[in-house]
């Protein structure tokens, strides 16, 4: 490695971090005394570095070719800690403070919080974005004034935010250090000049502080060596070309491209003038920087420069100033203030007199059906009933033209349309009118505009003030005039509109203003709308609309100073609390509810007669009646009367009834109940339509079924015989019921032809129903003669039947005597015989059935029963038969399973069981089959096979135990001397050839304790089978959010049983195999007991004291009580919010130490009582 590359590591290493050292070396030169007198020049620090213990064997460690350099580097890094960095290294941005470092900013919130000291901790997100001016028109009035567009960005309101009139701004204190101000309207002489000038500078020494010397080194060496030429932004080029550009050198020659030897002096000269502006461009930048920065207060503490250098201020003394003067002032100033004259606010004036005075939100002529109908009168145009003046494009589109009065919504949509049309008006004619006389009259208040943009704007907003001020006032009488307007078109209403006697629309000859509809609601008729809906939009809502109407129009300056996003406050109108307003609505909301009387008792009069239909009265009385039975068809005729004539009431009523204000329209609700009784009056009509058809149709199916049931063929004999009693039943009884249901199909034919027109389906059916009872003779003829001449052919069927049956019979015997002569033992021969014998078992149960059938028909017929007894004979002799080869087959099988099949899995008591049953069977067999040779030697050979397999079954039964397991195979192998360990194909005839049977006994004593642990696991199995399902009950306890154990028993008599239970098996002579496990199983046992039993009595106690400690009074007199039954409390919530979770008794038992916490919780409960009964003792 180079020594250069070594060094230049070493710097880095230097630089990167300050050196420990510094921090442990004294920054301060003590005296005597021990108390600082300054800070240590870089000299001494450094000097007071090197004396420190370790120097120079950090030194000494140092690599020779950096050693040079060592010094260098550390005194930059002790000058970095004697003057921290102002400025940061390595920035996104020129000229940014090293305080911005521990911030996370972007670079233009970082410029905003240190350069610009109110705006400190600024979010750009958390501000709105800037309004952008709009681009420059020719005919904008900012774009002609670049003056005023210079001045407004854009113009704030004319007053500020929260301003009112009755306020007046409040003089700002001002502090005693501060000098007071010289009254204006007196001259100062020059001496009192210079002295007010002294005591200026005296109070800003006092307010800037005195800058010390370690403030002003300090200021100094920032100002030489804390910024670097990076962080600051280059002199502009132009401020050099417009320098130069007052000379007559060019500006070449500062390119160094000037011609040697030429203007040598004046080219030097340049160069020294350039130099000296470039270095005082510079000066400024940094100084501008520094003390911003320095206007942080922690960045002083951090810089240590408590005050900061005052630059030096230049003081003017001005001569005394003349009375005269002051006084041209004042009267500049009055006259400019007085702005009633000028010729703006006179102009908007005229322009309303002339153009805008007669014109009103509302057209009375315009609010009554009548007027709207007929339209204005002959020769008088539209526009002047508004009071537009002469304006020809103002016309008021009101709707088309109606004969009856509008709905009430509708109604309040003409109004608002008058109003939004008047609105327009102003807003397209009126306001922009006005602005127009600003740019007409521009001399009349362009001198109010500042020169610059910092100027004086008083004067300017005075005079918006006082033209939306004057703009106000008109607007204001405007919807005076339109809410006076609106009163007097009301006053012809107020007449009240109640009537005696019958309703005579003749007596309400004044137009209609609103049309209310009667409407049927659920029981009882209203009318929509209501009136006091109508008096809230008639009254209300029209009035706000006005309102509205006139309110939010902008002012002129909006319009004015378009282009700059000008948003103002809108010219003030008439608010809704005013007196005028609220008079103005009490008084049409008294019209209309006094022209409520004469709607209501005409909805009263006019439907009283309808009450039941309106009601449901009547649907309800047609329903009861329809639900009934057996209803009479002279109350029929009663119920359809009645609803008859109430529709023709209710199309004889009225349909519109006028009242003055207000039109009633009943034209929906007599529609509705018009149809309403046609509806009940068609509901019963259909009701006996549809009677009439049902019943019609069930008495042409009655004689449909009987004459299809009369004709149909009987099959069998049971058939046969009820098709004649059904045959004898229709002819005598079912004609006569028929007979009197045809007599009541008349009488409803009858009825109806009265009331309904049937349609073509009911008249057809009515025509077959007459025409039943004239075929119906015939009928019965032709089905008596078909059942006679059935009966014979049935009677010749059975005969044949029963000779076809008995030669059947015939057949089963031969097959039942030839299985006496079988005796082939082989395998296909057994299984032929039974499966024959199968088939003969089959066909004799059906031949049964048919005996039956044939004994039942000849029973319908009235014969004697056929007994058939050859059926009972082959009956008797196939069973010996077959009980031999269905035993013999068995054994076959299972003698092939016994010997040569895997014996493990055998279940040894199955075939200790089956073997002696075939036994037992063979035996019986042999003395039954005596007369039968053959079936007798087979029933001897499988007797002899059974009786040489007996032997066999002790030791099947010692090694089919299902409780042998490894071990005692092993215990066995030892007995026999040899390995007999039994693999998944091992036979028993393999454990006879090992010789096992020599070794029964002992093997069977191995055998034995193999059952008894066996027996053992299944009943430790059985015990934790039925702990798996047991669950403790929890239920709530009052409104403490926690539940209690309850229905203890079934565990508590379940536990006690298998601890007892667990203990005899430990007990037991054979329990070595599972001994670990059933001591576990006990102790688990022992465990959940005293789980349960301290349990159940934490709670108990736990149950009497919690009401006595959820008092705060308890708690504050038993404190120490308190705070153990505190800690009771949460253990026991805490449980038991473990145990709900978890409800089966194992696991909710199973929770680590919950024994002991259940103990201790006893412990401090019975600590906790004794306190309680003391204190008891106390209070007695």
């Amino acid at each position: 490695m180079s020594a250069e590359r070594k060094r230049k590591e070493h710097e880095q290493l230097l630089l990167a971090e300050p050196a420990p050292v510094v921090h442990h070396v004294p920054t301060q030169r003590r005296e005597g005394s021990g108390r600082p007198t300054g800070p240590l020049s870089p000299q001494e620090y450094w000097r007071a570095t090197k004396m420190m213990p370790g120097h120079h064997r950090a030194n000494t460690s140092l690599d020779p070719d950096i050693k040079e350099h060592h010094d260098a580097a550390g005194m930059n890094v002790l000058l970095r800690q004697l003057y921290p960095p102002v400025m940061q290294r390595g920035s996104w941005t020129k000229a940014a403070p090293y305080k911005e470092e521990r911030f996370a900013r972007t670079p233009s919130e970082s410029i905003a919080n240190c350069y610009s000291p109110q705006l400190t901790d600024i979010r750009i997100q958390h501000i709105k974005r800037s309004l952008r001016y709009a681009k420059k028109t020719k005919d904008s009035f900012a774009g002609k004034h670049k003056t005023l567009k210079k001045f407004i960005d854009p113009i704030p309101p004319p007053y500020p935010v929260g301003w009112r009139k009755s306020q007046k701004p409040r003089p700002r204190r001002r502090s005693r250090s501060q000098p007071q101000d010289l009254p204006p309207s007196r001259p100062m002489s020059p001496t009192e000049q210079v002295a007010a000038t002294a005591q200026l500078d005296k109070w800003q020494a006092r307010k800037d502080g005195n800058p010390s010397g370690e403030d002003l080194e300090r200021y100094s060496f920032y100002m030489d060596r804390g910024f670097s030429e990076s962080d600051i932004e280059p002199m502009p080029r132009g401020i050099i070309t417009r320098l130069l550009s007052q000379k007559p050198m060019s500006i070449a020659m500062l390119d160094h491209k000037a011609v040697e030897g030429r203007h040598t002096d004046e080219y030097e000269l340049t160069q020294q003038l350039v130099e000296e502006v470039s270095k005082s461009y510079h000066t400024a930048i940094k100084t501008a920087i520094f003390e911003y920065i320095l206007m942080d207060q922690e960045e002083r503490k951090r810089l240590r420069i408590v005050y900061v250098p005052v630059s030096f201020q230049c003081r003017v003394i001005r001569a005394p100033i003349p009375w005269h003067e002051t006084m041209l002032e004042a009267q500049k100033t009055i006259s400019r203030l007085y702005l009633r004259s000028n010729t703006i606010l006179r102009s908007i004036t005229d322009l309303w007199n002339q153009n805008f005075a007669n014109l009103s939100f509302i057209v009375p002529e315009l609010l009554c059906a009548q007027k709207r109908r007929d339209g204005p009168a002959a020769g008088e145009e539209e526009v002047t009933s508004r009071g537009s003046g002469g304006i020809a494009d103002t016309d008021i589109e009101c709707g088309p033209m109606r004969e009856d009065p509008l709905p009430l919504t509708d109604y309040l949509k003409l109004v608002q349309s008058m109003c939004a049309d008047t609105r327009q008006l102003l807003t397209d004619k009126w306001v922009p009118a006005c602005t127009e006389l600003f740019f007409e009259y521009r001399a009349a208040w362009a001198h109010y505009i500042p020169e610059k943009a910092n100027g004086d704007r008083d004067m300017l907003y005075r005079l918006f003030g006082s033209v939306e001020s004057l703009m106000s006032c008109q607007l204001r009488g405007m919807v005076d005039r339109s809410l006076r307007q609106l009163v007097q078109f009301f006053e012809t209403y107020a007449e009240s509109n109640d009537y005696s006697g019958a309703y005579d629309m003749h007596k309400f000859v004044t137009p209609e203003v609103v049309k209310a509809i009667i409407r049927w609601k659920v029981a009882v008729l209203v009318i929509e709308p209501s009136f006091d809906d109508i008096a809230d939009i008639l009254s209300n809502q029209i009035v706000e609309a006005v309102l509205s109407a006139a309110d939010g129009i902008d002012r002129v300056e909006c319009i004015l100073f378009k282009e700059l996003n000008y948003v103002g406050p809108p010219i003030k109108s008439v608010r809704g609390w005013e007196t005028s307003v609220v008079r103005t609505k009490e008084r049409i909301a008294e019209i209309v509810r006094g022209n409520q009387p004469g709607p209501t008792k005409y909805l009263s009069d006019a439907y009283s007669r309808f009450e039941k239909l309106l009601n449901g009265q009547s649907a309800a009385e047609v329903d009861t009646f329809l639900a009934a039975e057996d209803q009479q068809l002279l109350s029929f005729g009663k119920f359809i009367d009645e609803m008859k004539w109430l529709r023709e009431e209710t199309l004889n009523l009225q349909r519109k009834a006028p009242f003055n204000l207000v039109l009633l329209d009943a034209e929906d609700v007599n529609s509705k109940l018009a149809k309403n009784a046609g509806v009940l009056m068609d509901k019963l009509i259909k009701f006996i339509v549809k009677l009439n058809r049902e019943k019609n149709k069930q008495i042409c199916q009655r004689y449909d079924e009987i004459s299809e049931k009369v004709c149909q063929h009987a099959e069998a004999t049971n058939e046969l015989v009820a098709l004649a009693e059904y045959l004898s039943e229709a002819t005598s009884t079912l004609s006569a019921q028929l007979q009197i249901d045809i007599g009541h199909a008349a009488d409803r034919l009858e009825f109806l032809l009265d009331y309904a027109d049937l349609p073509e389906e009911d008249i057809r059916l009515n025509s077959a129903t007459f025409t039943w009872p004239g075929r119906m003779p015939a009928i019965f003829v032709s089905g008596q003669e078909k059942l006679d001449a059935r009966r014979r052919g049935v009677g010749d069927a059975l005969k044949d039947r029963t000779v076809q049956f008995n030669k059947l019979l015939e057949k089963y015997q031969s097959v039942v005597d030839n299985f006496a002569g079988r005796d082939s033992m082989k395998d296909d021969a057994v299984q032929k015989n039974v499966d024959e014998l199968q088939e003969l078992t089959d066909n004799i149960e059906k031949a049964r059935e048919e005996a039956q059938d044939i004994n039942n028909e000849e029973e319908l017929l009235g014969w004697e029963f056929t007994p058939f007894p050859q059926l009972q004979v082959v009956v008797t002799q196939k069973e010996p038969f077959d009980k031999l080869w269905s035993t013999v087959a068995l054994f076959l099988k299972r003698s092939e399973e016994w010997m040569n099949g895997p014996f493990v899995g055998l279940d040894f008591e199955k075939i200790d069981d089956e073997h002696g049953t075939m036994l037992r069977m063979m035996m019986k067999l042999t003395k039954t089959l005596g007369d039968l040779p053959a079936a007798k030697r087979v029933a001897e050979n499988i007797r002899i096979r059974l009786d040489k397999f007996k032997p066999h079954l002790p030791l099947l039964q010692t090694i089919c135990n299902p409780g042998l397991k490894e071990r005692h195979w092993k215990s066995m192998s030892e007995v026999v001397g040899q390995d007999i360990t039994p693999e998944a194909d091992t036979s028993l005839s393999r454990m006879i050839e090992l010789g096992l049977e020599k070794h029964v006994e002992r093997l069977e004593e191995v055998s034995t304790a193999a059952s008894k642990e066996h027996s053992l696991e299944k009943a430790m199995e059985k015990m934790k089978v039925e702990w798996v399902d047991m669950e403790f009950t929890f239920i709530p306890y009052r409104d403490t959010g926690v539940s209690i154990l309850s229905a203890i028993d079934d565990v508590q008599v379940l536990l006690d049983d298998h601890i007892v239970k667990a203990q005899t098996i430990r007990g037991s002579p054979f329990i070595k195999p599972i001994e670990e496990e059933c001591k576990a199983w006990e102790e688990k046992l022992v465990s959940m007991q005293d789980i349960v039993d301290a349990w159940l009595k934490v709670q108990a106690t736990w149950l009497y004291l919690e009401p006595i400690f959820s008092s705060e009074d308890i708690m504050k007199q038993m404190p120490e009580e308190g705070r153990k039954f505190g800690i009771v409390d949460q253990n026991w919530r805490d449980m038991m919010g473990k145990a709900m979770k978890d409800c089966h008794a194992l696991a909710a038992t199973g929770f680590p130490n919950q024994l002991k916490k259940l103990r201790d919780s006893n412990s401090l409960l019975e600590e906790i009582q004794k306190g309680l009964n003391d204190y008891l003792e106390k209070k007695r």
